[in-house]
């Protein structure tokens, strides 16, 4: 989340079987922990994405001593290990908490006023577009084109005073019981329902630009960039998403399904979002969809040591074949299971 982190930032140790048949848990391992640690230094950091998510490639950006060696296996999708058991860092739930729903004319609007409301230090910052706020029980003005979902767990008092003067769009709710918080969160938590159900079956094409993120301050160049392709390929688009973390949600729609097309959307999608300093998944990994995608993501030199990464741990490279690390094109194969 916008204030706890990502799974990344709370795994304190990893067990798992390696490719080797070795049990090895993480950190504890120090063998181990000091070859990652020693792969860690080779690596072109600037070639890394700049933001606050990401669940591209191996995460070896995030191992700075041997105590965080264990951060290697998380996201790294089945083919380093298989993960025996995890130990978790635990946080206490927030005793108050305070939501407010903010409706904008703009989506470019809502994207740029994310820079300013997220230096308020909030909980959350959530963005649904048409396709959910149709969902919802209230009534919006019909010039609505998105909400934001902001909330805070600490500091409330200041900041109900001080959002109301940052805001750009709207403020129609100010919640802070916990029922109409949780009844609120649900038509965010719906969002990827709503989308699947508001596309007919025919322009329904295989998810592969769905959870790109790029730095906060270039948010609004993801709606920018979709508004362009759309134009171009004759396609439209469903958005939603965690906005404080610049990751958007993409769903598009089609009823040109040919493999060629949805290819060269994503790959001039992707193209954009790594010039912005972006990821080409935040959340959802690289899996078949976007594995040939993550040697341009990171560069040559930085893929090189991915590939010493998985041959350390998996030399006949039985775990997850074809993931992250692949020479093949995978795109086709995700179209084949959808």
């Amino acid at each position: 989340s916008l204030k706890y982190g990502s799974v990344i930032d709370n795994v304190a140790e990893i067990t798992f079987i390696d490719g080797n048949g070795n049990k090895i848990t993480l950190p504890k391992n120090i063998k181990v922990s000091k070859k990652i640690l020693e792969l860690s230094k080779k690596i072109d950091v600037k070639k890394f994405p700049n933001v606050t998510k990401n669940s591209s490639g191996f995460r070896i950006d995030k191992i700075k001593s041997i105590g965080d060696s264990h951060k290697i296996i998380v996201g790294s999708e089945g083919t380093l290990g298989i993960v025996l058991s995890i130990k978790l860092k635990i946080k206490d739930n927030p005793k108050k908490r305070v939501l407010f729903i903010i409706e904008y004319k703009s989506i470019i609007d809502a994207s740029m006023n994310c820079i300013k409301i997220n230096k308020t230090n909030p909980s959350a910052i959530e963005f649904v577009d048409k396709t959910t706020l149709k969902q919802i029980n209230y009534k919006f003005s019909p010039k609505t084109k998105c909400l934001l979902f902001v909330e805070y767990d600490e500091n409330i008092k200041s900041n109900e005073k001080k959002l109301p003067s940052i805001v750009t769009g709207k403020i129609v709710k100010n919640l802070k019981k916990d029922f109409e918080i949780n009844a609120w969160w649900r038509y965010r938590d719906s969002s990827l329902h709503y989308s699947l159900k508001s596309i007919k079956k025919e322009e329904r094409i295989p998810h592969i630009i769905e959870d790109a993120a790029v730095p906060l301050e270039k948010l609004s160049e993801i709606f920018r960039i979709l508004k362009k392709l759309n134009k171009k390929y004759k396609t439209k688009s469903i958005a939603y998403g965690h906005a404080g973390n610049g990751n958007i949600h993409v769903r598009l729609i089609s009823k040109n399904k040919e493999t060629a097309i949805i290819k060269k959307i994503a790959q001039e999608y992707f193209d954009e979002i790594i010039q912005l300093g972006g990821t080409i998944t935040a959340e959802h990994g690289d899996g078949l969809a976007r594995s040939e995608f993550v040697k341009k993501q990171y560069g040559n030199e930085n893929y090189k040591i991915f590939k010493e990464i998985k041959l350390y741990f998996d030399p006949k490279r039985i775990l997850n074949p074809g993931k992250i690390i692949t020479e093949k094109s995978t795109i086709i194969k995700n179209f084949e299971k959808f």
